[in-house]
């Protein structure tokens, strides 16, 4: 009798994971507040039987079926995380999504402990979806935008000119020195502040440069179709040698600065 209802009970559980997936399809996207596990819950079991690990990137949703694939996007920096659902909750008000430790330090939320973010389903049963059926519909929607626009964005390597006097060009991905000049760097550095506006990024990474941080560099990338211009101290192949410079950089003015690996 036990072994019968252990039978028909995993069958109900596969069905009602298939429902799921019919009803939540790839693409579908859920906004509003997500918050971070707090320590004690790390090593407890979850409510799909796997331990959390506050180092893992996990989450937990209200309805969303085990093992589904979501991007996570931080509305206030515009950084974005990949998470695996193995969890339920949050049950805290207008919270979507609790995410795990780590998440939450890739999207910056530590400080603020909750923030807004989208959800994004790109996936199920633990994989991402390969992405060739998303550019696909994302090449239909831009050629029909393009033939109504009569501007069109830039895309990455395109030019984007200095606006500081000096003459020289910036392109989207590479990085410069403050004078303009292309720089490749490798390994590790620290990435200070992030400008929408160039002529500010430049102004304060020369002002970084007066307070002795020597090597300072700046990267122009895209976020949402915008350009922001991101400054970098310093570079280096091991990245705990980097973080020994971490404290310095926050107390010459850089509070959220943070080590990020150079593209």
């Amino acid at each position: 009798m036990k072994v019968k209802l252990l039978y028909l009970f995993s069958i109900l559980l596969c069905l009602s994971q298939t429902g799921f997936s019919q009803k939540y399809k790839i693409g579908y996207k859920q906004k509003g507040k997500a918050s971070y596990y707090a320590g004690k819950f790390h090593g407890r079991k979850t409510a799909s039987g796997e331990k959390y690990n506050m180092n893992a990137m996990t989450a937990a949703h209200k309805k969303l079926p085990f093992n589904t694939m979501v991007k996570v996007t931080n509305k206030a920096n515009g950084k974005s995380v990949t998470l695996r659902i193995t969890d339920r909750g949050p049950y805290k008000g207008g919270r979507i999504i609790d995410v795990s430790k780590e998440a939450a330090k890739r999207l910056d939320m530590i400080k603020s402990g909750v923030s807004t973010v989208e959800l994004e389903i790109i996936g199920f049963n633990g994989k991402a979806e390969s992405g060739k059926k998303s550019k696909k519909k994302k090449n239909k929607k831009s050629k029909k935008k393009n033939k109504k626009a009569t501007k069109v964005n830039k895309m990455p390597g395109q030019t984007i000119p200095v606006a500081t006097g000096n003459g020289s060009k910036f392109q989207l991905n590479k990085t410069y020195t403050t004078a303009g000049k292309l720089y490749n760097p490798k390994g590790f550095g620290i990435q200070m502040a992030s400008y929408a506006d160039l002529d500010q990024a430049v102004k304060m990474a020369k002002g970084a440069q007066k307070k002795g941080l020597s090597k300072v560099f700046i990267q122009p990338g895209l976020v949402k179709n915008k350009t922001y211009y991101r400054i970098f101290y310093g570079e280096s192949p091991n990245q705990n040698n980097i973080k020994k410079e971490l404290g310095k950089v926050k107390r010459s003015g850089f509070p959220k600065a943070f080590i990020k690996a150079y593209n």
